[in-house]
């Protein structure tokens, strides 16, 4: 079993866990779209998980009585395959106008069958990718945590777990 960190204390094994900090969330997905590896995203009718991501990371945030000012001593962490999941699920339902951009199309107008289909494989891309990475996200996440912890001569950072 690895050091507990005070500033990590989801990494009691580096290499194992399903939850990484949220801020590598934006960078990993982008640069997987500016690889290619994801398809052509331009095209698409819908969000991309980085920002399903900062959504939920600003509601909790709320909830939890913080700001967006507080970002700077919070770690957020999240299980990025279960919030792909969770998103999915909206999506299906069509429940949620942030998570369903339909408010983007001309009054009584829907996305087509193939935005759709087109959203469903670019989220099965990324949970591929993701299920990959996620082992090396977690460690980089923990490194993280440690290099903070010892910066900050081991000032306490609020930890946040993002519910999926």
């Amino acid at each position: 079993m690895g050091k507990r960190y005070k500033n990590g204390p989801l990494c009691t094994d580096m290499y194992s866990g399903d939850l990484i900090n949220g801020s590598l969330l934006k960078p990993f997905e982008e640069s997987a779209q500016s690889r290619g590896l994801l398809g052509d995203y331009h095209t698409y009718q819908f969000y991309p998980l980085w920002f399903h991501y900062e959504n939920e990371r600003n509601i909790t945030l709320w909830k939890q009585g913080y700001s967006l000012e507080n970002l700077d001593n919070c770690d957020i962490w999240v299980n990025p395959i279960a919030l792909l999941e969770k998103v999915r699920r909206r999506r299906d339902g069509k429940e949620n106008p942030l998570l369903n951009p339909s408010h983007l199309f001309p009054e009584g107008a829907e996305p087509s069958p193939s935005a759709d289909e087109a959203g469903t494989e670019y989220y099965e891309l990324l949970r591929v990718l993701l299920e990959k990475a996620i082992p090396h996200l977690h460690a980089l996440s923990c490194v993280s945590a440690e290099v903070l912890e010892t910066e900050l001569s081991g000032e306490h950072r609020q930890q946040i777990i993002l519910a999926a």
